[in-house]
């Protein structure tokens, strides 16, 4: 007899992603990048079964757990949608607190554009050790790679507020 067995491969992954929201984020359009990252590569782990959140910190922490199913993924998308850059934290708090949202190992997906990376990469490096699977998405806005201006500018901190005054060419 000739027997066929099909069989599902069932997965039970948690996937968090984890979204900067600091104010260097609210610079052309890098926030809105993210937030369509976020959005649609959660949709994709969602729609295959599996769990998907969202964590931001800012003054305080914007959480939705990693869930499954249709009603969660209108609640992730909304919470994606949202977020504002508008913080005075840096992702790293985000991450510190990722590691106490993910009971077991998981995959975490880091949005920023990794400004305070000394700390933020010891925090990614801390998750990987504790067995999480890390995915790194670095944003950047072409405008950030040349200044584009002749003469001295002036450039504002969209963290601090500080303003520096240099001549493009030189630096």
């Amino acid at each position: 007899r000739l027997y066929t067995r099909q069989f599902r491969e069932t997965t039970n992954l948690q996937a968090l992603f984890v979204i900067d929201v600091s104010r260097s984020m609210d610079f052309a359009a890098k926030f809105q990048m993210a937030q369509a990252v976020a959005a649609v590569l959660g949709t994709l782990v969602l729609d295959q079964g599996d769990a998907a959140g969202v964590l931001a910190v800012d003054d305080r922490a914007h959480l939705v757990p990693p869930r499954s199913g249709h009603h969660h993924l209108r609640l992730f998308l909304a919470q994606v949608a949202a977020l504002k850059p508008v913080g005075a934290a840096g992702v790293h708090e985000a991450l510190r607190r990722a590691a106490t949202v993910l009971k077991r190992r998981g995959l975490v997906v880091v949005i920023s554009d990794f400004y305070e990376e000394v700390s933020t990469l010891a925090e990614v490096r801390r998750l990987s050790r504790m067995g999480h699977d890390v995915v790194v998405i670095h944003t950047i806005s072409r405008d950030e790679l040349g200044l584009g201006v002749e003469g001295a500018a002036e450039v504002v901190d969209l963290e601090s507020g500080r303003t520096l005054v240099v001549q493009p060419e030189t630096v």
